[in-house]
């Protein structure tokens, strides 16, 4: 089951029309750039490693907004994030459920996973509208962990 914590169609949308527009901008200004730098090459060198940062800081946020997903399978629950896909099998891990303050300042409920010798993974359990999840899929994130405190936390959202 795909979890509703993507990134919306329209979101993507805007990314590809804003990526263009960001795009065409930086190809500008390297131009410009490389003209007005054409006889000072340290000063070239810094603008240039400075415009590498930018790009990929861009690109970084481009494909963190096409990849990220999370999945559950069966009780098996994986995160993919921009460059990275972690699992784990939420019926063996210890698993904790709770609310964080977000820089927004609104509460969000947070559900953390971890297993023997790995990092923990956390799943933000909020669409990416800002709603709470589907009542079938906090449903089937408490069938996953089990019975326990987190099954009870997560059936009382």
């Amino acid at each position: 089951m795909r979890l509703s914590v993507s990134p919306t169609t329209p979101r993507k949308i805007l990314t590809v029309v804003l990526g263009g527009i960001f795009l065409t901008v930086f190809g500008f200004v390297v131009v410009v750039a490389s003209l007005a730098f054409s006889g000072n090459y340290a000063a070239g060198v810094v603008f240039g490693a400075l415009m590498v940062f930018i790009l990929i800081t861009f690109l970084s946020v481009v494909l963190e907004q096409f990849r990220t997903r999370a999945d559950l399978d069966g009780t098996v629950l994986r995160v993919r994030g921009a460059y990275t896909t972690r699992s784990i099998d939420l019926a063996t891990a210890r698993v904790w459920v709770g609310q964080r303050r977000m820089r927004n300042r609104r509460w969000s409920f947070f559900l953390t996973a971890t297993g023997a010798g790995l990092r923990p993974i956390n799943l933000r359990l909020v669409t990416a509208r800002g709603g709470t999840l589907p009542r079938a899929e906090l449903e089937a994130l408490a069938a996953a962990i089990g019975p326990g405190q987190a099954a009870q936390a997560l059936n009382g959202l």
